[in-house]
């Protein structure tokens, strides 16, 4: 490989300069001059014309395939066109740090007539066996560097994520509602690193964001505005705030206490060993709810959002059509009337309206058009409140209790049972990959192609596994909020009359939101629908003073008033 260089003069070149990260490489257009200044010196002395220059600033040779390097694949489709004859780089790590991609691009390059240099290391070839097998070990030697680096740096963060410490970045990575202080902390080389804590003033806001997600069901557009309208200028960024932004906050687990980070080197979610209590703002039950809420008012093309709205009654967001299926919505109608003086009294009257009319067509609706909101509104609370003084007296059974904690342990297992599947994937991948350099010396079996296409399907179910635990993951939440409510429905139900007749009108939206999944109005009357976890306590609650019988109501209340 490397030793005399053959006679080069006037052939056709082209160089690719390569940097991994964009710290290496200068202003805008990340050009990489000390590689080039070396690269230009070597064409000079070779004698070869340049036809073509390539840069890839801040592209990893590791991290990045092959495929997905556009100046990698236009060299390719040079070669194939046969318009350079020598392709130069400055180290052969600058191809690439990936063993088996690496070698093969070589392969590809040279099948084609081009010669390979590098201005360090010389001819880099493929055309015998030997050759073959000694470039696989040169980029396997580049790849394993990369992996030490790689690890050790993982190995740094994931300890510094298992301690619940700050990883670092400053203030552009640092989450709203913490700040950095020095308590004096050193690491292992005895230099001083900073610790986290709760910022107060930012906290507060914390709080209110999710107060708004979970009390009044903002969406993340709508506490984005509410915040620039009202408190703009405590956000992160000078410009005010960010759906974005909003939406980092609402999904981020540090604000529950739970610090982590996501290694594509392991390919998993490292988390904290244990709750770390004094970054805690939002409580756990709280956090997790709030996760159960966004996804119900996720809108699709084939479901409607669910869940209040701000308009000024009291169940916008919750009424259906119970004639064709559409969500209803607050249509106002502007009323006035001129006095004998002169003067003109207006006033507006709130209506919940069909959309089936703006449908144009697609949706037919033989029922009534409008429904008086304030009508609607006294029924649907008279009868709750009703139904509430009906079950204030009463508990979830400990049998339903243990049926819930018994399905979160199931979830939980089958979480496991597919988490040990990917360890034994890995190991069946890093396996083969050994297997490669024997194909390459021509002691196995097997191409390095098809063992390449062992270790892709090996890939591709791993990923498949971790969308089934990340689905899992899901699920256990979901079934934790489950018995979360379970637990706090039996206080909520005690003095829910009382805070509800002392509320305002969002906090009344809020309340009634929270056990109400639809409100269904036709000619004939109204019909409440509970939510599940409302549901689950008529069908499994007794009363607290006889836990010996059990109680049962259908989960449907009607009412026949229109």
């Amino acid at each position: 490989m490397a030793g005399m260089l053959p006679d080069l003069r006037g052939k056709r070149n082209v160089n690719l300069l390569r940097a991994s990260t964009n710290k290496q490489t200068v202003g805008e257009e990340k050009d990489i001059p000390a590689q080039r200044e070396i690269i230009h010196d070597f064409n000079e002395r070779t004698g070869v014309i340049t036809v073509q220059e390539f840069v890839e600033g801040g592209i990893s040779g590791w991290k990045v395939k092959m495929d997905k390097r556009d100046a990698v694949q236009k060299i390719k489709a040079m070669a194939d066109h046969k318009e350079f004859d020598v392709l130069t780089v400055y180290y052969s790590d600058r191809i690439g740090r990936t063993a088996l991609e690496s070698t093969l691009v070589i392969k590809y390059l040279n099948e084609r007539g081009i010669l390979v240099i590098t201005a360090e290391e010389g001819i880099i070839s493929t055309d015998s066996q030997a050759e073959m097998l000694m470039t696989f070990m040169r980029f396997w030697s580049n790849e394993n560097e990369s992996i030490k680096i790689s690890n050790r740096s993982t190995d740094y963060h994931i300890g510094l994520i298992k301690n619940g410490r700050y990883r670092g970045g400053g203030d552009k990575t640092l989450a709203y509602g913490y700040r950095l202080v020095d308590r004096g902390t050193k690491n292992a080389k005895g230099r001083h690193i900073l610790d986290l804590e709760i910022d107060p003033e930012k906290a507060e806001i914390i709080r209110l964001i999710y107060d708004l997600s979970i009390k009044n069901n903002y969406g993340s557009r709508t506490i984005t505005a509410f915040l620039n309208k009202h408190y703009k200028g405590v956000a992160k960024d000078p410009n005010g705030w960010s759906y974005r932004s909003i939406q980092y906050i609402l999904h981020n687990p540090i604000y529950k206490g739970v610090v982590q980070m996501y290694s594509s080197v392991r390919e998993e979610l490292i988390t904290c060993d244990k709750i770390q209590e004094h970054l805690i703002i939002i409580p756990e039950d709280i956090w997790e709810k709030n996760q159960q809420l966004m996804k119900n008012r996720l809108t699709t093309d084939k479901t409607q959002r669910h869940g209040i709205t701000d308009a000024d009654t009291l169940l916008s967001g919750l009424v259906y059509c119970g004639h064709c299926g559409s969500k209803m919505y607050v249509f106002k109608f502007y009323k006035h009337y001129n006095k004998k003086n002169g003067e003109v009294n207006r006033w507006t009257k709130n209506a919940y309206k069909c959309t089936a009319h703006l449908s144009e067509g697609r949706i037919e609706c033989l029922g009534q058009t409008t429904y008086s909101a304030k009508k609607i509104d006294e029924i649907v609370e008279a009868e709750t409140l009703t139904f509430i003084k009906n079950y204030s007296k009463k508990t979830f059974t400990e049998e339903f209790k243990e049926e819930l904690q018994d399905n979160i342990d199931k979830l939980i297992s089958n979480r496991k049972e597919r988490a040990d599947k990917v360890i034994k994937l890995q190991t069946t991948i890093a396996t083969a990959k050994k297997e490669i350099l024997k194909s390459l010396a021509g002691e196995s079996l097997f191409k390095p192609e098809e063992i390449r296409e062992s270790i892709d399907m090996a890939q591709k179910e791993v990923e498949s596994l971790f969308k089934e635990i990340s689905s899992l993951e899901d699920n256990i939440a979901q079934a934790k909020v489950a018995l979360a409510e379970c637990n706090s429905l039996n206080e909520t139900f005690e003095d829910w009359e009382e805070r509800y007749l002392a509320g305002d009108l969002v906090t009344k939206k809020s309340m009634l939101g929270q056990i109400i999944e639809k409100v269904i109005v036709t000619r004939e009357g109204v019909e409440i629908q509970y939510r599940l976890a409302v549901q689950d306590f008529i069908h499994h609650s007794r009363d607290k003073e006889d836990m010996g019988t059990k109680m049962s109501s259908p989960v449907k209340a009607q009412v026949s008033h229109t």
